[in-house]
């Protein structure tokens, strides 16, 4: 799925402390279940979500939650795309880097929003 489409990246960053912002954020991800656990832990995880075409790259620690939210992306662009992720386990890229290269990629354009 090579087509030339918009591909979308949200960030969001939520305070571990309040609780209301982390069910918010923990309820637009699929499986979150098993990140409610690791809510005030250091921890990193994907998800990736084929019905809605949207891949979740979520970290945390002990203060914050940060999830970037892709959408747009097909199955088969997901691993292409998490090539972008240096180490599993922890998030370490550039969020101008990870544009571009969604964008590369997608052969689209892709926008942080």
């Amino acid at each position: 799925m090579n087509g030339r489409r918009n591909v979308l990246i949200f960030k969001t960053v939520v305070d571990t402390r309040n609780g209301a912002d982390v069910a918010r954020l923990l309820k637009l991800i699929p499986g979150s279940a098993d990140l409610q656990p690791l809510v005030r832990k250091s921890f990193a995880k994907t998800v990736y979500d084929p019905k809605t075409k949207r891949d979740y790259w979520i970290a945390g620690n002990d203060v914050h939650i940060a999830c970037l939210m892709i959408t747009g992306i097909a199955f088969d662009e997901v691993p292409k795309i998490r090539a972008l992720i240096d180490r599993p386990g922890e998030f370490t890229f550039d969020l101008a880097a990870l544009v571009s290269h969604a964008a590369r990629i997608t052969g689209g354009r892709a926008h942080l929003i």
